[in-house]
């Protein structure tokens, strides 16, 4: 008897120095039985934190062509799940999420992960512009957000130094519509 495995389409960056986005998720999904399917919406030298860092963005036109080729492939496993986080720029974002929302309608029971990578510790990554297109497009969206303590004061725009600020920032964004 065959076991098939389930497959997590991870829509995320990549660094070549550093373990953040595509290359610390795949290997650790692989290790937990899962398929992941890594579509990488950067590819740098390492974290744009690191002074000196470099690369480029995975385009908009490439991200349709990597993610339809993915959905007309027919060796794939069944897909369970999406996971995106650092984006790059907003048109690549903008692509992605199209992809997404077709296949949140394809599939029934499919979850969403967002990872609304925008910055850490007062210091942003992503164009200001990414701000609105994760508050306004890709948490309404998901089942589950993951931001940091930055990132939720900065989506909620509520200060978050205390548990419960945090809890009241976390609800706030949960009213966009993510559940967990």
């Amino acid at each position: 008897m065959r076991l098939e495995r389930m497959s997590i389409l991870s829509i995320q960056s990549f660094v070549s120095h550093g373990y953040v986005g595509n290359a610390a998720a795949t290997f650790g999904l692989q290790q937990l039985g899962w398929e992941p399917w890594p579509v990488h919406t950067v590819h740098f030298s390492s974290h744009p934190g690191y002074p000196g860092w470099k690369g480029s963005v995975t385009g908009p036109d490439r991200m349709n062509e990597l993610l339809q080729g993915l959905r007309d492939s027919s060796v794939l496993g069944p897909l369970r799940a999406i996971l995106s986080g650092y984006m790059g720029d907003l048109d690549t974002a903008e692509a992605a999420l199209s992809h997404i929302r077709e296949l949140r309608h394809e599939t029934p029971g499919l979850v969403y992960q967002c990872d609304p990578v925008l910055g850490d510790r007062g210091q942003m990554y992503v164009a200001k512009e990414l701000l609105a297109f994760f508050r306004d497009q890709a948490l309404p969206l998901a089942d589950v957000i993951v931001p940091n303590a930055s990132e939720l004061e900065i989506l909620s725009q509520r200060e978050v130094g205390t548990w419960d600020e945090a809890v009241e920032a976390a609800k706030a964004l949960q009213a966009l519509g993510p559940e967990v």
